[in-house]
């Protein structure tokens, strides 16, 4: 071993600890003070009610692996679940139930969060080792250091790998899948073999878009068998090299293999039982909804599950989940840009790339593909370089051609298995040739610029948007849901409200399944989603002038009774409601005015139409709001508006 080698090692190794220290230092530290997101509580009692109780049924369109893998991290302090004998484990409510684990079952919530999303880090700092580990395979020590610090400091991957959701590892599992199963198409080895099939089965049990997989693989081997390489067979003391005549069939064997064992490991992550409860005489028990509910017009891949469905071939809470996954793939209530759709835009994620990618990254890709052309290397120069790289942009196309065609718009985090191709990729800057220092200063300034940008966001890197969308103070207007407001940002409501920097009440309206009052937020409470521990009778006020705190997927009115823009019907029920809704407002909290209303109508009756009433009041509300700057935020996610009895006389029209 060269000089030269041995000082590249003993300055890499600590460089690469050292950025993968502070990955996860970063990600953890980033999430301390967050309060837990939309779908944390529901992963976390979904988990710990896998080990526990055997029971499948919670939140089975998230795959299992990361939901048991975090709630391991709980299992020492033997958390309680939440009662079983109610109507919520019944119908498995996994949202409430979530609610309940957290913050009415005696637990210590911050502590669960904390101990889970601190576990779920290690996916992140694995995915940045991966990504070095790659790139510099491709293109050397240098890249790779690039690609790695490309990874950590990237706002969308800190933002995400510290929450205990499927996002970070299903970018992991994509890309270790793609790659390993590329090395295995050059080289079958049991090692290599055995790589593929683990990291293709993590996969499906993480994410259950994973038969994606199987579209890359078939592509790559479309690639493979128009290289010039023969394959090598290496088994023990055993060498062979096939040639073209067999190399199909053997590939075609080899992804036979993978399914048989990503078969065998979703048996095995359901204990080799197909019912989703370990008793199955267990009548009164089952999924949030109906199957034909969830029995959508899918075509080939709804086929194929009810197939399986009928013969048993898979575990019934796997397939349950993904007939749910595919029914909301095909009508979600999504937001881009000031409009509403339930079926979502060809657009949506090419416009949520362009505004949550820092520019420093897009500069330096533009660079990467400018000094790769201009390398000098001719036509056959890029051929081989676009052969070495297949794997990445195999999963890169079939990512996106699946995204743009999706109709679940409901959030930039859908495209993070994407963000660790281009941190690959953009190494080549760094990459072995001619040329050097025309490399180094341009890159190691944006690179520089990227981490800078990242450092100054943290620790709100959900809510970073790029100056393409007029920075993170304007990402609501384009972005709402898990793009920037995924319900994280209680606590920093929490601090605003308790400087005294307020106007009168305080008012909230929240998106997410977290706990205001948990962590500190007094305020009255105007509708939400989803809400939580909140009394009938708590829900009746008059709006007065004060502070009013409004979570922007709420602002946006997207998972409203009455979504979107505010309509002419929806000005016409308002005014139809209203009459009835100030009378029962004035009988609150006096027996015998409310006497007098009861021998009118049933109390429901009254409460349910005053439910109506008070979400489109919001609606006209949030409608008058959206028209100016909020005084202040939370986090970016939680809109703070100080309105006076002018402003709220025009939002209303009283």
């Amino acid at each position: 071993m060269t000089w030269k080698r041995v000082k590249g090692w003993t300055v890499g190794i600590p460089g690469v600890a050292l950025l993968a220290a502070a990955c996860w230092s970063l990600t953890v530290t980033s999430v301390m003070d967050k309060s837990a997101t939309f779908d944390e509580g529901a992963y976390l009692v979904s988990g710990t009610a896998h080990w526990i109780t055997g029971d499948y049924r919670l939140n089975p369109e998230a795959g299992p692996l990361p939901q048991r893998l975090a709630a391991l991290a709980l299992l020492p302090s033997a958390p309680a679940l939440p009662p079983t004998d109610q109507e919520a484990w019944r119908t498995a409510s996994h949202d409430r139930l979530g609610f309940q684990f957290l913050y009415e079952s005696g637990n210590d919530a911050d502590a669960l969060l904390l101990r889970a999303r601190a576990l779920m880090a290690l996916f992140t700092v694995a995915l940045a080792l991966t990504v070095y580990g790659i790139s510099r395979r491709l293109f050397g020590p240098r890249a790779g250091f690039l690609s790695l610090v490309l990874c950590v400091f990237s706002p969308t991957v800190l933002g995400h790998g510290g929450l205990v959701t499927s996002d970070v590892p299903a970018a992991l599992f994509f890309l270790l899948s793609v790659w390993c199963f590329w090395r295995l198409l050059h080289g079958i080895t049991p090692g290599r073999l055995a790589a593929s099939v683990l990291a293709t089965g993590a996969l499906f049990l993480t994410k259950l878009n994973a038969p994606l997989l199987f579209v890359v693989f078939a592509l790559l081997v479309v690639v493979r068998l128009t290289g010039p390489r023969p394959l090598g067979l290496k088994v023990g003391g055993f060498e062979k090299d096939l040639g073209r005549p067999v190399q199909l069939v053997t590939f075609a064997g080899l992804i036979g293999a993978h399914v048989a064992v990503v078969g065998i490991l979703v048996w095995a992550a359901f204990g080799f039982r197909y019912a989703p409860v370990p008793d199955e005489s267990a009548a009164s028990l089952r999924f949030s909804e109906s199957w034909p509910a969830v029995q959508v017009d899918g075509g080939a891949v709804q086929d194929a599950i009810t197939l399986a469905r009928d013969h048993s071939l898979l575990p019934e809470a796997y397939l349950f989940g993904t007939a749910r996954a595919l029914k909301w793939s095909q009508r979600r209530n999504a937001f881009l840009d000031g409009e509403f759709s339930t079926r979502g835009w060809a657009r949506f994620f090419p416009m949520a790339f362009a505004y949550k990618t820092p520019v420093a990254l897009f500069a330096l890709l533009i660079l990467a593909a400018a000094l790769t052309l201009a390398g000098g290397r001719g036509l056959a120069g890029v051929r081989r370089g676009l052969y070495r790289t297949a794997p990445l942009w195999a999963l890169l196309a079939a990512y996106w051609i699946l995204s743009v065609t999706s109709h679940l718009n409901i959030g930039h985090r859908h495209l993070l298995p994407t963000y660790p191709v281009l941190f690959v990729l953009a190494g080549v800057t760094l990459g072995a040739g001619t040329g050097r220092l025309t490399r180094t200063v341009p890159t190691v300034a944006l690179a520089a610029l990227l981490v800078v940008g990242t450092l100054l966001a943290r620790p709100h890197f959900i809510g970073y948007f790029n100056v393409f969308a007029g920075g993170s103070s304007q990402g609501y207007r384009h972005l709402v849901d898990s793009s920037l407001d995924w319900g994280q940002d209680l606590p920093t409501l929490s601090d605003i409200l308790d400087a005294g920097d307020t106007t009168g009440p305080a008012y909230l309206s929240y998106f997410g399944t977290a706990s205001p009052a948990h962590h500190g937020v007094r305020a009255k409470r105007l509708p939400g989603f989803i809400d939580f521990g909140i009394e009938r009778d708590d829900r009746v006020f008059p709006l007065e002038p004060g502070t009013y705190c409004i979570s922007a997927t709420q602002l946006q009115r997207v998972f409203a009774r009455h979504p979107g823009a505010w309509r002419d019907w929806y000005e016409e029920t308002y005014r139809h409601l209203q009459p009835a809704a100030r009378r029962l407002e004035e009988a609150m909290g006096k027996e015998s005015a409310l006497d007098v209303l009861l021998e009118e109508r049933p109390a429901e009756a009254w409460y349910n139409d005053y439910g109506l009433f008070a979400d489109l009041r919001f609606g006209r509300l949030a409608a008058c709001l959206r028209q100016r700057e909020p005084d202040a935020s939370a986090g970016h996610s939680i809109l703070v508006y100080r309105v006076d009895s002018v402003e709220l006389r025009k939002c209303l029209q009283d």
